[in-house]
């Protein structure tokens, strides 16, 4: 898949135009058209506003040959950078979750 391919599909599943788009990115519609028409390529800078808006990798959107598939990393960062600013009580009730999930998986994986 090319990377216009990929940015059509990432502006599709937002239901966004391509200047809803653009606006995100503080450029025009048009721009966004030519990126999704492979007729020109974002520069570094807006490749990574790119993959932080749709929340996947600039590895992903640069690679075509399939190879690299979307992950949700970006969202799981975000989530742990949300988590350090909470007061430890929080913090520690997370922790504590995430054990047990973690831990109950691996239960259900050796009975299986």
């Amino acid at each position: 898949m090319t990377f216009g391919e990929k940015l059509i599909t990432l502006r599709k599943t937002k239901n966004w135009s391509q200047n809803d788009l653009a606006e995100k990115l503080n450029t025009h519609g048009s721009l966004i058209g030519k990126y999704e028409r492979n007729e020109s390529r974002p520069s570094i800078d807006v490749a990574k506003k790119l993959a932080d808006i749709f929340e996947v990798s600039i590895d992903y959107l640069a690679d075509e040959k399939g190879k690299i598939k979307p992950t949700h990393d970006n969202i799981f960062f975000n989530r742990l950078s949300e988590i350090e600013d909470l007061p430890e009580k929080e913090k520690e009730y997370l922790k504590f979750l995430i054990d047990a999930v973690i831990r109950d998986t691996k239960a259900r994986k050796t009975y299986h």
